[in-house]
């Protein structure tokens, strides 16, 4: 607002104002020529002898020291009773919006500069629609019509500006003061209907006598002339004139405004030079030179260079103690250093800037910075409360804090505290409720939440306008594919980005989940499902999941029998992905593809992806181990697997993976031939026997009775190579009896049952065989039928009837 700043120093004047000669002559004189030093040295000199000097004096001295900017200094120095209009200017000056509401509702005038300082608290606190009302039923004074011109298009309604401008007549404001601030206004609405160069032409020559210009005066016609250009193309002509005016006004009190209007010219330039800022930083001036440290921080920041604008913010305070961007400048360095996971150097120094800060919009901002480092350290109840506290304590915060809060609440679990915070943000019909209901979704389904896909149909429901739909049937696609229903996910896949509209979502997350959904379906279409695949890598080469779709194409290449292609995209992920778990599994899937080759030089790749697998030290590497063995098994290299398989054992490894060495570890033993080594391969098949029936016995009977079932058939089949039958039909019929107490183990039970039979009908018994396969056909199975025909069969064959 232009002419606020001049009309209330005005009235404080008028208000403090008493006729007297001498000194006191000579400190009016002073303020009116704006020389509030020269007026404090003089004070300092007074003696009064009366109660009425003394007050005086003080008066004067709050005055002073207003109008040099030290607004903090003003308040301390004032008396206990003291004119409204110049606590309401230290209250201004401060930032003291409340207060200045507070003090401007005590004052019983309608005067120009009270009901201005009453609408630039309105507006600051946020609450511009009451500051506009105010206004437009005030009267016809120029200045408040000004104002209300001015109102409106920082409301960005540029046309009603213009009507409200249009009404005042260029008489009223021939003003010099109400001149000027009228030829920025229009300006300004020139800019706002992007013609640039008639604004230029209006803002003509202001710069001229620019020492007559009130500050705020100044400050409106220089940024006007500087977004001109800027928007003709030219921002480093914009950054010079605010550079300039930086150079030649480096003690200037509104200098922190035109910093903070060249930083946006920066930042809508990326090739813009900061040798101004770097020179200024380097300056005697300690005013200009922190506001340059300050701002220089942002530019790395933008520049992706948060460790360099934490070392220039590092010694800020000790370099510019009580400088008016200290508080900003420490809020920067703690949010910095709580993204960069240093929680309690941050706290500490958000600790400092809340000492540090000037008004409640600042503490505000310091608390929610607070509560933010608080949220990432997972401490969620303090941060949800103070979240709260920094709502509390600035309105214009209040929503986003709740928010934030209900976040907090989220985390934690307390899914009352959240359901009231989201109940408050819907009520108000703010924006921030849809983000929160899909972000409690979002929570749910990383946890694997039942209750995931109620809360995303809720949001549906609730929000049947939401621009976040698109993402709430996305997650829910996710979801159904999750918990194993493709069609469905399908549906809310095709929701998510209808067919013939512009996608609402990205097309690289949409795409890949389409490639999943159509794999897990009923009576998938591979090549098709290929086709997908080879589409998403060629549109988005660098997509997000495109390491997911490569496997996925590997494992169709698989499942077709193309295992040449899948080994080439199981290669590609471990190459693109070196050192995570994908590229462990994927080297490990690349063997297993080598491995179908049937080919010597396949066979030689397994055998290498699979070394790579076991040095990489990950919890694949003792699989990798026993493929190894197998392949050199299958290569007629028994020594070599058993070598292999001691490696394993020697490295203690889980059980599973034990059983499994030594059942393979038993096989090469028996490969190798020979009645000693054959020995050995039962000894080893009885030990895992065994270690396997403990294991089952101590509570955790399930894989185990697999691996004794296994045990105990291999034990028979290595005893008749040995030419003793009758204990490997006792092996076989162990396996038997054990599958009657698990039935559903039908591998292992039919094998050693049908190898009993056979081993009974070897040796004449018929009566046993009978009974073996009567045994298996007892129990419901795969092969009982079977069972059943050799029974009866072998009945008729030999004429044994009970």
């Amino acid at each position: 607002m232009m002419k606020r700043t001049v009309l209330l120093l005005g009235l404080l004047a008028a208000a403090t104002m008493t006729v007297h000669a001498g000194p006191q002559e000579e400190v009016e004189k002073a303020l009116r020529e704006g020389l509030p030093e020269v007026a404090l040295v003089k004070l300092e000199a007074m003696r009064p002898a009366d109660e009425a000097g003394v007050r005086w004096v003080a008066l004067k001295r709050a005055e002073a020291l207003l109008r040099r900017g030290d607004a903090e200094g003003a308040l301390r120095a004032l008396p206990g009773e003291a004119p409204p209009a110049l606590r309401i200017g230290i209250a201004r000056a401060r930032k003291d919006w409340e207060g200045v509401l507070t003090l401007t509702a005590q004052v019983d005038t309608e005067a120009a500069p009270i009901l201005l300082a009453r609408v630039e608290a309105l507006a600051r606190l946020g609450r511009r629609p009451e500051a506009i009302a105010l206004l437009e039923r005030s009267g016809d004074e120029p200045a408040l019509r000004l104002c209300l011109s001015e109102q409106w298009l920082d409301a960005g309604e540029a046309a009603r500006a213009k009507e409200v401008l249009e009404t005042i007549s260029a008489q009223k404001t021939e003003e010099a003061a109400l001149k000027g601030w009228r030829r920025v206004l229009e300006a300004r609405i020139l800019l706002a209907e992007g013609r640039a160069a008639a604004a230029l032409e209006r803002l003509a020559g202001m710069g001229e006598g620019e020492a007559e210009l009130a500050p705020e005066l100044r400050l409106g016609a220089l940024f006007a002339t500087a977004e001109a250009h800027r928007q003709l193309g030219d921002p480093a002509k914009a950054a010079s004139l605010l550079e300039r005016f930086l150079w030649d006004h480096r003690e200037a009190a509104e200098i922190g405004q035109v910093f903070e209007r060249l930083d946006a010219v920066y930042a809508s330039d990326e090739g813009v030079s900061y040798a101004a800022l770097d020179q200024m930083a380097r300056r005697r001036s300690r005013l200009r030179a922190g506001y340059a440290v300050y701002y220089r921080a942002r530019a790395f920041l933008r520049s992706q260079r948060g460790d360099r604008a934490l070392r220039l913010l590092a010694p800020f305070a000790e370099t510019y103690p009580g400088h008016p961007i200290l508080a900003r400048a420490l809020l920067l360095r703690g949010q910095l250093q709580a993204e960069g996971g240093e929680t309690a150097a941050a706290l500490e120094t958000l600790e400092e800037a809340m000492r540090a800060a000037g008004d409640e919009r600042q503490r505000g901002e310091i608390e929610m910075a607070t509560a933010t480092a608080q949220y990432q350290a997972g401490e969620f109840v303090l941060a949800a409360t103070l979240f709260e506290a920094a709502g509390a304590r600035d309105p214009s915060l209040r929503a986003e804090a709740t928010f934030r809060a209900a976040l907090c609440w989220l985390h934690q679990g307390n899914r009352e505290r959240f359901e009231a915070d989201f109940r408050l943000l819907h009520e108000a019909a703010d924006p921030r409720a849809e983000g929160l209901l899909l972000e409690e979704a979002r929570l749910l389904a990383s946890r694997g939440d039942p209750g995931t896909a109620d809360r995303l149909r809720r949001f549906l429901l609730l929000f049947p306008r939401s621009p976040l739909r698109p993402q709430a049937n996305f997650l829910l696609a996710e979801w159904e594919l999750t918990t194993g229903q493709p069609d469905t996910a399908a549906h809310y896949l095709e929701a998510a980005n209808p067919a013939g509209e512009k996608p609402a979502l990205p097309g690289e997350a949409t795409d890949a989940l389409a490639i999943f959904v159509a794999d897990a379906r009923e009576g998938r279409d591979d090549e098709k499902i290929v086709e997908r695949c080879r589409r998403y890598l060629r549109e988005h080469p660098e997509g997000a999941r495109r390491l997911e779709v490569r496997m996925k194409l590997g494992e169709v290449f698989f499942r077709q029998g193309d295992f040449a292609g899948a080994q080439n995209e199981f290669e590609t992920v471990a190459r693109e992905s070196p050192g995570t778990p994908l590229a462990e599994g994927a080297l490990y899937l690349a063997g297993q593809a080598a491995t179908r080759s049937m080919s010597a030089k396949g066979t030689e790749r397994a055998l290498a992806l699979f070394e790579e697998v076991a040095r990489s030290g990950g919890g694949l590497r003792f699989q990798a181990r026993l493929a190894q063995a197998a392949l050199k098994n299958q290569s007629g290299q028994p020594g070599e697997a058993i070598l292999l398989y001691d490696a394993v054992l020697e490295a203690a490894p889980p059980k599973e993976i034990r059983f499994a060495a030594l059942a393979g570890k038993a096989r090469s033993r028996a490969e190798q031939g020979g009645k000693e080594a054959l020995e050995a391969a039962l000894d080893l098949y009885r030990k895992l026997a065994t270690e396997a029936a403990e294991t089952a016995e101590a509570g955790t009977a399930g894989e185990e009775t697999l691996w004794r079932s296994q045990a105990l058939y291999q034990s028979g089949r290595t005893l008749e190579a040995l030419e003793r039958p009758e204990e490997a039909l006792a092996a076989y019929y162990d396996v038997l009896e054990s599958g009657r107490e698990q039935p559903q183990e039908y591998f292992w039970y039919y094998k050693a049952g049908f190898e009993a039979g056979r081993l009974c009908e070897t040796l004449r018994n018929w009566e046993g065989a009978i009974a073996i396969y009567r045994k298996m056909a007892a129990l419901e199975g795969p092969r009982r039928e079977e069972a059943h025909a050799r029974m009866a069969q072998l009945r008729l064959e030999h004429f044994i009837w009970e």
